[in-house]
């Protein structure tokens, strides 16, 4: 994806705003009371409270409008996410992007706000960073883990969204690499997305997942270079 020449197509402004019924909201609520919309908890408590302030601003039970910060590189990007995903059902696979550049850029608060979107549709997201889902797989194969692996494996296969963060954390094996290729197998084949952030260069990122996994991205969605001035800065 082309930050610089992105525009949104013309034939459709997707995640329009729109009040939601009664009975949606009401539905929306018990669902985000399941294990698959609890994604709070693992969110960096930064990105939780700006996107917290911004529904409040917004209006809490209408959707997201289309240019949350007002930053047009960053925003670019969001919407082009944000559009990959709303057509999802134009597709036979499952996208795969992986967002990399240095601290402060914002890529955690961008995948946090398509998160919110997500499960502001009713359909399930869930985020964490890779060293916790690899830590919980290697807890899930020791005899009488609850839960089992197979359970375990379903909770990272199974969500419309998934947003795995700190993808250069270490975990610079083999054996990960081959655990991470095949969630992300799993997904393509079922027509589910995928996001991946790293605060690696491009080179290492690609260095650490791989060269079965970035072609494997290459197809299915493509690699990101956040390269805008740090919001922290």
């Amino acid at each position: 994806m082309n930050v610089e020449k992105y525009q949104p197509p013309d034939e459709a402004v997707p995640w329009p705003v729109r009040q939601v019924s009664d009975e949606e909201w009401a539905e929306y609520q018990r669902r985000r009371q399941r294990s698959d919309l609890r994604v709070d908890a693992e969110m960096p408590k930064a990105a939780r409270l700006w996107w917290r302030f911004r529904l409040k601003v917004l209006e809490s039970r209408a959707y997201e409008h289309a240019e949350p910060s007002g930053h047009a590189a960053w925003d670019a990007v969001y919407n082009g996410l944000r559009d990959l995903i709303e057509r999802r059902r134009e597709r036979d696979h499952g996208a795969i992007i992986a967002l990399h550049s240095p601290h402060g850029i914002g890529k955690t608060v961008l995948v946090t706000g398509l998160i919110l979107l997500v499960t502001q549709r009713l359909e399930s997201a869930r985020y964490t960073k890779l060293h916790r889902f690899q830590r919980a797989v290697e807890e899930a194969r020791q005899p009488g883990a609850d839960p089992c692996l197979s359970v375990l494996l379903g909770q990272f296969s199974r969500p419309r969204l998934l947003v795995l963060d700190d993808c250069s954390a270490g975990y610079d094996t083999a054996a990960s690499q081959r655990l991470l290729r095949d969630l992300l197998d799993d997904r393509y084949d079922a027509n589910l997305d995928t996001l991946l952030v790293s605060n690696d260069s491009r080179t290492g990122f690609e260095q650490f997942l791989g060269t079965a996994t970035m072609t494997r991205i290459n197809h299915a969605g493509g690699m990101i270079s956040c390269d805008w001035e740090s919001f922290r800065e």
